[in-house]
């Protein structure tokens, strides 16, 4: 996973692939289930809250959070 290799978050990651192609916005249940698979991997809550994500997809991550 790229997380493990660059050592960026969801949201980092998200904001990384936007730089370089804004329009990206994964849908509603795969962002659910990155949100899911981070928090095991770090076993903690995600950086990105998917409810949050659902209503403001198209902005900033730092409004998921």
């Amino acid at each position: 996973m790229t997380r493990t290799s660059m050592d960026l978050n969801l949201a980092q990651a998200l904001r990384m692939v936007r730089q370089v192609r804004p329009i990206v916005s994964p849908n509603h249940g795969f962002m659910r289930l990155l949100c899911r698979v981070e928090s095991e991997i770090i076993g903690k809550e995600s950086s990105i809250d998917p409810d949050a994500y659902e209503k403001h997809r198209h902005g900033n991550p730092g409004k998921y959070a």
